[in-house]
């Protein structure tokens, strides 16, 4: 059972292909890193419900302490999958002997039961806008807005989403543009004007950049 899932992803890879010869013709100091990585190789993953619930067990934590906390979550589940009546069935003391905060905890329950209760719905979501998907996510606590524009990004393929908020879009946006210091809102978004529609994909070269793949 998948939440929030749909598979036809028919035109995505045409538009990452588009996405690199827009942003390679129309970002000339982003142009040599984009050329570098090729066009970018990537399938949304559209299990909404899993990776919000794993978005919301990792955050602000290191990628080692995230990835053994996972682990010991989904070892816990029946079927190794999250499931929100199955959340809502588990002890909370048995998220916590995972390594998984109290407050966490609250929050994955709190998400389960809006999905159970009707009150955010994972299959018309698909309807909305970009904005329209973000007021609705986050109208569950611990579900800010650069939580709502990763699933956008990453789960919905949504190809124009600016997440501003990203604090290695900032650093690689300083590093790449020369900015002096971690630029502001304002500065990024005037910046990204040249790579929508494709801000998403743009997005996904900056991070690459970071990571240390592309240089």
């Amino acid at each position: 059972m998948k939440l929030g899932f749909q598979q036809n992803w028919d035109g995505y890879k045409k538009m990452l292909t588009e996405a690199y010869g827009h942003l390679v013709s129309n970002d000339d100091t982003l142009s040599p890193i984009v050329r570098r990585n090729g066009v970018i190789d990537f399938t949304p993953d559209p299990d909404i419900f899993t990776n919000v619930c794993e978005s919301i067990i990792c955050q602000q934590l290191s990628s080692r302490a995230a990835d053994a906390i996972l682990k010991r979550v989904y070892e816990m589940m029946p079927g190794r999958e999250l499931l929100p009546q199955v959340i809502l069935d588990t002890n909370r003391e048995e998220f916590r002997r995972c390594g998984v905060s109290y407050r966490k905890v609250e929050y994955v329950r709190e998400f389960s039961e809006k999905i159970l209760s009707g009150k955010i719905d994972l299959e018309k979501i698909w309807e909305l806008d970009d904005d329209g998907v973000i007021e609705t996510l986050t109208l569950s606590r611990g579900i800010g807005t650069w939580t709502a524009k990763m699933v956008l990004i990453f789960s919905m393929g949504r190809p124009d989403v600016l997440a501003y908020e990203d604090q290695g879009i900032r650093a690689a946006v300083r590093d790449i543009y020369g900015t002096q210091d971690i630029p502001d809102t304002e500065q990024i978004k005037a910046i990204a004007e040249s790579w929508r529609p494709y801000c998403s994909i743009a997005s996904m070269y900056l991070w690459k950049y970071r990571d240390g793949k592309v240089k």
